[in-house]
């Protein structure tokens, strides 16, 4: 049985970030710290916790370093993709 504060998948964002939603989930992320996804999903409309989390840990969390790769990262991302293709399970 769902419990009543459970939204419907059919709820749900799909797709790019507003710059709106960006600024909330900073704001809420400085407000419960950057691990109780549930709690702040619930105060971004439209949005899951696992959306929320990674949309800070890949693309708004300071710790995202977006920078260039160097020539000697994209020589080992070369290497290792003429080594394993595709799939990296091998």
């Amino acid at each position: 049985m769902a419990s009543i504060t459970q939204r419907n998948e059919s709820d749900r964002i799909k797709g790019r970030w507003s710059l709106e939603e960006d600024e909330l989930l900073q704001t809420l992320v400085e407000k419960h710290g950057p691990r109780n996804w549930s709690l702040i999903s619930e105060s971004v409309p439209g949005r899951s916790g696992k959306s929320c989390r990674l949309r800070w840990c890949n693309q708004l969390s300071p710790q995202v370093d977006h920078r260039t790769f160097t020539a000697e990262e994209d020589d080992t991302i070369i290497r290792a993709h003429a080594k394993f293709g595709t799939n990296g399970l091998r």
